[in-house]
């Protein structure tokens, strides 16, 4: 049971892991014309991100601490594209920063949220993070403003799919991702237990 666990969680971020590239490499494709400069500090972020990528495994459990950095890296390549319609805001209570999480757990979340928030957006969308203990476990909330008219399936993709496998396989429980679409914003709530 505890290979096929594994093989499944290698699967995973093997879908997980060209996804996030594909998209990072966008991002410095949409600046290598237009600016030079923040291509290349982009690309420099980029190296620092499939590094971390690398190193960890989603059985690697890490601190909100790390995971953290590594966003606020991604997030740093997404603003130089979009400039000033990406708005990031963290709310981190101080004993979440050594509470542990799967590595790159968060990733695909933010993805989604700049993908289905932003693509199509004129005006600024802010994304949202707060990180609280809730008894024995972890609580993420990730909160994005969205066109409410926009049709697209936001929730339906990969990236969430694939979050949902991992905390299961890691977690043996279901339920511990939920999504909630309401009045404009889109909500995405992990619970990460600290015993697996």
């Amino acid at each position: 049971k505890k290979q096929i666990k594994e093989s499944e969680l290698k699967s995973l971020k093997a879908q997980l892991n060209p996804h996030f590239l594909f998209n990072s490499l966008n991002s410095v494709s949409a600046l290598t014309i237009t600016n030079p400069e923040g291509a290349r500090n982009m690309i420099n972020q980029l190296s620092e991100l499939l590094r971390y990528a690398l190193r960890n495994k989603h059985t690697d459990l890490i601190s909100v601490r790390d995971e953290l950095q590594n966003i606020r890296r991604y997030m740093d390549i997404e603003r130089v594209r979009f400039g000033d319609l990406l708005i990031y805001e963290e709310e981190v209570d101080e004993a979440c920063l050594d509470m542990k999480l799967p590595a790159m757990i968060l990733q695909p979340l933010f993805e989604n949220a700049i993908k289905h928030g932003l693509y199509e957006s004129l005006t600024p969308v802010t994304v949202k993070a707060k990180f609280t203990l809730n008894h024995d476990s972890l609580d993420v909330l990730l909160v994005n403003n969205c066109d409410a008219s926009d049709g697209s399936p936001a929730g339906a993709g990969l990236g969430i799919k694939n979050t949902v496998n991992i905390l299961r396989n890691l977690y043996n429980r279901e339920g511990l991702l939920r999504t909630k679409p309401c009045d404009g914003f889109f909500e995405v709530k992990l619970t990460i237990p600290q015993t697996l």
